[in-house]
């Protein structure tokens, strides 16, 4: 994988500057034969003989193809109608740290995970080893103190987007008590956090010509609100 830049400062000049960006240059990537994928029209794809991904982030813009004589087409092509720089191979993106060789790619985000810490105070917080406490029950009210709305909201944003399986469900299924956040709610999800702690240098790691078997679990908790009895269901699915 590689990364290109637009270095055309004039995207950024007006306000029409990023509508007009991206229908050009989407235009130009859909006359290469690329397609946009259903899960993200950011995410551009073409299969055949071989297969090239390109990914459009403002003007941030991975590459990825099977050969290194194909990422020079695409580049020389998207080089000769726009202004660009080349970053060489993909390093970082999005606050997220890539690491590659021929047969694996290894994706983790330690600064991300960190800079979220010390946000809410919890850089040298006791790390957990599970996201979720499975005895713990939250219940919607109460007689308690209330928690910062706001401070709550962007922690459970944070548990989301730092985490996968339990502990984005749990982030998924506290988004209930936004509105009036308890500390009891709080505290739950402060201990998600910390769970953080002990997962800053996790990795996701990709394997060149793997499988990928695809398993999916699903399951729910018998009237388990304690609010009006209803069931919460949920599911895993891992690839």
């Amino acid at each position: 994988m590689s990364i290109i830049k637009c270095v055309s400062f004039s995207i950024y000049f007006f306000k029409q500057s990023p509508r007009c960006w991206n229908a050009t240059f989407g235009s130009h990537l859909k006359k290469m034969g690329l397609k946009q994928t259903i899960t993200d029209p950011c995410l551009l794809a073409v299969e055949g003989v071989e297969t090239v991904i390109i990914a459009v982030y403002v003007d941030d813009i991975p590459i990825g193809t099977e050969t290194t004589k194909k990422m020079k087409g695409i580049k020389t092509t998207l080089s000769n109608r726009f202004d660009v720089k080349d970053l060489g191979e993909l390093t970082s993106f999005l606050s997220m740290h890539v690491k590659q060789d021929v047969e694996k790619i290894w994706i983790q985000q330690p600064g991300y995970r960190a800079k979220m810490l010390e946000k809410f105070g919890m850089a040298n917080s006791k790390p957990v080893i599970t996201p979720v406490e499975t005895s713990m029950k939250l219940k919607t009210g109460g007689t308690c103190a209330g928690a910062n709305q706001l401070v709550y909201q962007s922690a459970l944003a944070v548990c989301f987007t730092c985490q996968a399986g339990h502990g984005r469900t749990f982030a998924a299924s506290s988004a209930r008590h936004c509105a009036d956040p308890k500390n009891e709610q709080w505290i739950a999800v402060k201990s998600t956090i910390r769970y953080l702690k002990g997962t800053v240098d996790n990795y996701t790691d990709y394997v060149k010509g793997h499988p990928g078997d695809f398993t999916g679990h699903g399951d729910a908790d018998w009237a388990g609100d304690l609010n009006d009895r209803k069931s919460t269901s949920g599911y895993v699915a891992q690839l």
